[in-house]
This record gives C-alpha cells, structure tokens and sequence, in this order.
C-alpha cells in the first residue's frame, strides 16, 4: 500500500477547522478538527512540523445520505419497512 502524506498549514488550521479536542496518543500530542463547511473531521499533529505545516494521521467525511427525506420512499411507505428491517428484534417497540 502507498503512504500519501497529507499536511494542512498553521492557517488554514486556524481558518478552516473547530478544535474540538486534544488527545495524547503513544506520548504524541494530537488534535481532533471540525471543518463544518465541507463536513470533514480530521486527526492532526498538534506540534507543527519545521515547515509550519501540521500532519494529519486521520480523516473523516461526514457527509451523508439521508435516504429516508426522499419522496418516493415516503410515498410508498417504504421507511416503515426499512426501519422494521433494520432494528433489532430485541430494541423493537412493540405496537
């Protein structure tokens, strides 16, 4: 498998993302970004590099896909179905 090494700049740190936490890992420092514009979560090194540029070991696109708003589903009553389908037997509310 091929590294891609992925770095984002102090600034765009600054500009872009929400701090949401900082978390030590294996005696490294790291912290978890929010960009809430583009729905990205990112896992970053809290120290910059020399280049001023931090290096991000994780990242996560929150973007979904809300099945369940479209029309033709709710049209057909499909959403009963798929919720039936989809929990559990034992986390089912009986009706």
């Amino acid at each position: 498998m091929k590294k891609i090494d992925f770095t984002y700049s102090a600034a765009t740190i600054q500009r872009r993302f929400s701090l949401i936490r900082e978390v030590e890992l294996s005696k490294n420092w790291y912290q978890i970004l929010l960009d809430e514009e583009f729905s990205l979560m990112v896992i970053a090194e809290k120290l910059a590099m020399p280049n001023d540029r931090h290096k991000v070991i994780a990242s996560l696109d929150l973007v979904t896909n809300r099945y369940w708003e479209t029309e033709e589903l709710h049209e057909a009553g499909a959403i009963r179905d798929l919720m039936d389908n989809s929990v559990p037997r034992r986390y089912r509310v009986m009706s």
